[in-house]
């Protein structure tokens, strides 16, 4: 069977409005997942209250002290067979010292559905691995 070129045409076309249509729809559920642009109302974000409850947290307060964050991290941990769920903030402060290997340490809290923190804790300095192909060089010998 023999496909005329008009046909062809019309196909390509036809495969290309949905693309366009599927690309454009996962692209406005995104953006109403966003705080800034898909909210209404910002006293509807779930996300917004949790960080609301760990800012008024004394200990979280305590923990993220006055240091400037490069961003704010949140994830929903539900169904979770060992504990109850809960949502997980992880803040990252601003590497201190970007020449040295390692990045910075984060603060992480946990709120659980009662929207009561349940844990706050600083992690440790990562190492900072080389790249392949990146020269490390020791300060005396550069």
């Amino acid at each position: 069977m023999k496909i005329e070129s008009g046909t062809k045409f019309v196909i390509v076309v036809i495969v290309a409005v949905i693309i366009v249509v599927a690309a454009i729809t996962a692209l406005l559920s995104c953006m109403n997942m966003l705080p800034a642009t898909g909210v209404k109302n910002p006293q509807d974000n779930p996300s917004l209250d949790e960080l609301n409850k760990a800012l008024s947290d004394p200990e979280v307060v305590e923990l993220l002290g006055n240091r400037n964050f490069t961003s704010i991290v949140f994830s929903k941990f539900e169904n979770s067979p060992m504990e109850e769920d809960y949502t997980q903030i992880v803040f990252h402060p601003e590497d201190p010292d970007p020449e040295d290997r390692f990045f910075p340490s984060m603060i992480v809290v946990k709120i659980n559905e009662s929207g009561q923190v349940f844990s706050a804790y600083e992690t440790y300095p990562a190492y900072r691995q080389l790249v392949v192909g990146e020269l490390f060089l020791i300060p005396e010998y550069q």
